[in-house]
This record gives C-alpha cells, sequence and structure tokens, in this order.
C-alpha cells in the first residue's frame, strides 16, 4: 500500500514545482484567547506557500473510504492549524486547507471564513471549558484503545497491566484471573446447552404443528399447559443503504404514507447535537 500511495503522489506530483515547502511537521502553537488562558498545539504535515503571503495546510490521510462533504466542512483540525497559521506568519493574505486521500489519489481543498474561524475559536472554548469543569471521565472502549497512553490509570485496563507485572505463577492465581476463566468456561458451556435446547425446542415444535394440523386444532393441550398454534404472515423490506429501500421510500411518499411510518432516531440526534453538528 505504501509503495503505490507513494508512486501515485510522485506520478501526480512530480516535479513538484506548484510551491515552496515552508516546513514539514511543523509544531504550531494556537492561542484561542488575547490572555492566552486557552491554547492548543498541533503538528501541520506540510505547510507551502504558492506566492508571497498564500499558504497552503496540507494533511496526509490513509483513510479506507472518501469522506463525505460534511466532514470536509465540518474538520476542526486543519481549521484551527489556519489560525495558528494566521497568527503566526504575519504576511497571510489567504490559507487553503488541502486533504490528500492517497489510497484514492485524490485530493480535496477547503477553506474558512473569518466569520467561520471565529466561531470555531468561540466553540473550542466552550468545549475546553466543558472538560476541564468535569468530574466524570468515563471510559468509552474501542479500537483507539489502542493509542492511549493511560491504560495503567483506567479501570477498562488498569486490572491489566497490574498481572502483568506478576510473574507467571501469581499471574495465574490472581482471583480476577481465575474468576474470569471460570466464567468463560461456564459460559461456553451455556452455549453448547442452549443450542442443544434450541433444537431439541425445534423438533418439537415441528412434532406439535404436525399434530395440531392432522387433528385439525389450532390449540393443544398438555397435562398443565397448552400450546396455540397461530399462522402469521411477515413482511420483508429491503435494507438501509440499499437501492430497494430508496424506490421503497419514493412508493410511499408517492402516497404520502412517508410520515406514518417514520420514527425519529433520538440516539442519532444526540450524537449530532453532541458533537455541535
Amino acid at each position: 500500500m505504501a509503495k503505490k500511495y507513494v508512486t501515485d503522489y510522485y506520478n501526480r506530483y512530480a516535479p513538484f514545482d506548484k510551491g515552496k515547502t515552508v516546513a514539514l511537521e511543523e509544531r504550531i502553537l494556537i492561542d484561542l484567547d488575547e490572555k492566552g488562558a486557552y491554547k492548543l498545539q498541533g503538528y501541520i504535515d506540510r505547510l507551502t506557500e504558492t506566492k508571497d503571503g498564500y499558504y497552503e495546510i496540507h494533511d496526509y490521510k490513509t483513510n479506507s473510504r472518501l469522506p463525505l462533504v460534511d466532514y470536509i466542512k465540518s474538520d476542526r483540525q486543519l481549521a484551527l492549524y489556519m489560525i495558528g497559521v494566521k497568527n503566526n506568519y504575519p504576511d497571510v493574505k489567504d490559507v487553503k486547507l488541502i486533504w490528500h486521500f492517497l489510497k484514492f489519489d485524490k485530493e480535496i481543498d477547503s477553506t474558512r471564513s473569518d466569520s467561520e474561524l471565529e466561531k470555531l475559536r468561540l466553540d473550542t472554548i466552550e468545549l475546553i471549558d466543558t472538560i476541564e469543569s468535569d468530574c466524570s471521565f468515563n471510559a468509552k472502549p474501542g479500537y483507539i484503545c489502542d493509542w492511549c497512553e493511560f491504560k495503567t490509570v483506567c479501570k477498562q485496563w488498569s486490572h491489566l497491566y497490574k498481572i502483568k507485572e506478576k510473574p507467571e505463577n501469581e499471574y495465574l492465581s490472581d482471583s480476577g484471573v481465575a474468576l474470569v476463566n471460570r466464567y468463560t468456561e461456564l459460559k461456553s458451556k451455556q452455549k453448547h446447552v442452549n443450542a442443544d435446547l434450541d433444537e431439541e425446542i425445534e423438533k418439537v415444535e415441528e412434532a406439535i404443528i404436525l399434530f395440531a394440523e392432522k387433528e385439525k386444532v389450532d390449540c393443544v393441550f398438555g397435562t398443565k399447559n397448552k400450546v396455540r398454534i397461530v399462522e402469521s404472515q411477515r413482511y420483508c423490506f429491503p435494507g438501509k443503504n440499499s437501492k430497494e429501500r430508496e424506490q421503497l421510500e419514493e412508493v410511499l411518499r408517492k402516497f404520502r404514507k412517508i410520515q406514518d411510518v417514520s420514527q425519529l432516531d433520538i440516539t442519532a440526534l444526540g450524537e449530532i447535537i453532541q458533537k455541535r453538528q
């Protein structure tokens, strides 16, 4: 992948005469207020100058898919770098933000107006205040844990680091390790037992249905319980992102039924509000 990315990039931009590289991996300090109470730092992949006062902030991405337009418009990272460049380079006349999506050999550029940067500055200050005033830091384990430097003090990971420091004989005798191993063993047994029971239940259900059909009854009685046989239809609809789903929604709109069957996704709405989108 790396070989392809570098080859495609070289073939696209050689002989590299479209601008002057001012800095690579430049540490940029960003002052969000005049008093210096709100500071950020970042590292610009590449900063170039195309002509006097006209700068470009380049960022290199290895994403497996191209982002949506909303991602580019709402990306805070390069916009914050833009604030830093404007503060640190007094001759700035214009700054362009450029993302290089190397897998697709594609360049996407954007910029921000002064009013947009001002809104971002105030939103970021508000976010910093929110973070610093918080007293509860609940972990949200996921793939980015691999890059976290705080595992040793995180409730999700600290036990692992505690037992890692022990020799093997003490490690295996750790009560937490023993409990989890036993729990895993029991869950595995439960899974197999449930699978066997499900298979037997399915066979008995089929037998009850055949009995009911033979006797022409809808309810079969046992000593203390009964089983009622109900025949019903279940409708299957196309998946969320399929072409057929779009066609289905068109039909519903045509007959003015889309509102009758639509449901607000409050979970997604909460995430959008939290991200200030």
